[in-house]
């Protein structure tokens, strides 16, 4: 039961804390037309990007080149209200860069009906640490001081790795593949500490609540498949997608810690392990994609969509262990599971390109990046929404192509609002009566907001075809 309760006290704190950082599955876009036009490109894609949004389209421009996006300066802040107390707020603001791509795609024979290329990219990444320190009265128990400190961090990053390949069968119909690598990796730590002391010698506890937990997760190369259509008509095109979850992660690993203390007038309870388990299983979504691409005379419109598949509940990692090594005469056996799931989600995108001139493009776009709530299950007894808010994008820019070079410059800014998560407990209303109990208020808000200026920079070095339309 002890051990019960120490995850209740991570699984009350997670729902804002996660809610504000875990990254979705449209977080992040990539290259010159991925980010201008926010992810408006299964039709679209023209150049290196085409290895992930469509494999199909690497054959679909004419330029043989090598992209990079990494100036991608980014600063962003999370704002959390009430989650230790009715008008407590908590913010964390943070400058960096995003997940950068780059990619290299060429003929190997010659032909203009083969082109291959190989990538590498940061698919999810976010970090966000916060703390807080709480000191006040004790209502209905006089003479007493609550003080309440916490931290709390995370971490997540998945890399992907890989190559890919399209056929043109002909200039109107084309299709692809792409195979990745995956490598994913995250953690949670969360140190927790509520205790009552008496006026006259704070220093002194009467009442204490010490609580600490983290996990750690590993899955490193693993695969993962990417299908890729286009078909080109008079005025526009249209592309599909399939993605596989992943599959044959060559090697995993999970280990957790948890310390739990707790000390009352008449007894002094304290349990503690930290243990290696083997990670059971870790899946990632079967996702199909749509896309549309549509010319106005000067004016272009790409439109995608992609309907990612609910994952049933399935554990994560299980663990039955003595955490005294078998020393104490008490039996303490501890056992532990760990189970996920997650919803289905469909997200959106539009984009705009306007042509200026033949080596000036203006562009813009919108997209949904959708709350997938991922659903994390301990020991059967509650659960939590590790997923951040949904989350709405604007993007704009302007690309210039060259002889042997295309350069794009833009921004883009994510807004998202969460309201109804689960407050910690309620400082104001605090007695001795419900020392070690949560609070009840449905009333945690969490807000985000992202701003992105990037650069893009794509070195050409050849041609799929000449401008007579024949392979080099």
């Amino acid at each position: 039961m002890r051990f019960c309760l120490l995850y209740l006290v991570c699984l009350i704190f997670a729902p804002s804390a996660l809610a504000q950082i875990d990254a979705h599955y449209w977080t992040h876009q990539y290259g010159a037309k991925g980010l201008l036009l926010n992810g408006a490109v299964i039709a679209s894609t023209d150049d290196e990007t085409a290895i992930y949004y469509n494999p199909a389209c690497m054959g679909q421009g004419n330029n043989l080149g090598f992209v990079f996006s990494f100036l991608t300066p980014t600063y962003s802040f999370l704002e959390t209200d009430n989650l230790t107390s009715d008008g407590s707020y908590f913010k964390d603001d943070e400058l960096g860069f995003s997940p950068g791509f780059a990619a290299v795609r060429f003929k190997p024979f010659g032909s203009d009906k083969l082109i291959v290329g190989v990538a590498s990219f940061e698919k999810l990444s976010s970090n966000i640490g916060f703390s807080d320190r709480v000191v006040q009265e004790i209502i209905d128990f006089q003479n007493f001081i609550y003080v309440g400190d916490l931290e709390f961090s995370r971490q997540l990053s998945q890399d992907w790795i890989g190559f890919g390949l399209s056929y043109n069968f002909s200039d109107r119909l084309a299709i692809g593949f792409s195979q990745y690598s995956v490598w994913h990796d995250e953690n949670l730590n969360l140190d927790f500490r509520k205790e009552a002391n008496p006026s006259i010698d704070p220093t002194s506890s009467l009442y204490s609540w010490r609580s600490k937990f983290g996990y750690n997760i590993s899955v490193n190369g693993g695969w993962l498949t990417k299908l890729g259509f286009i078909y080109n008509f008079k005025k526009g095109k249209v592309g599909l997608t399939m993605t596989s979850p992943s599959y044959g992660y060559a090697h995993n690993s999970a280990s957790y810690l948890y310390a739990d203390e707790r000390l009352t007038l008449n007894e002094f309870d304290v349990i503690s392990n930290r243990r290696d388990v083997d990670l059971a299983e870790f899946k990632t979504p079967v996702s199909a994609g749509l896309g549309m691409e549509m010319h106005f005379d000067k004016m272009t419109v790409s439109i995608s969509t992609e309907y990612f598949r609910s994952i049933d509940e399935y554990v994560l990692f299980e663990d039955t262990d003595d955490p005294f090594d078998d020393l104490s005469e008490v039996d303490e056996i501890q056992s532990i599971i760990v189970t996920n799931s997650a919803s289905s989600v469909m997200n959106f995108a539009f984009g705009f390109q306007r042509y200026m001139n033949a080596k000036t493009t203006l562009l813009w776009g919108f997209r949904t990046d959708f709350d997938q709530n991922s659903n994390v299950n301990i020991n059967e007894i509650t659960e939590y929404l590790s997923s951040s808010p949904s989350t709405f994008h604007f993007s704009g820019g302007v690309r210039f192509i060259g002889e042997k070079n295309q350069l794009s410059l833009g921004f883009d800014y994510g807004y998202g609002h969460k309201s109804g998560g689960r407050q910690l407990s309620q400082i104001g209303s605090l007695n001795i009566d419900d020392f070690f109990d949560f609070g009840n208020k449905n009333n945690v808000t969490t807000t985000t907001h992202t701003f992105m200026i990037f650069l893009t920079y794509d070195f050409l070095f050849g041609r799929i075809r000449d401008l007579n339309g024949d392979s080099q």
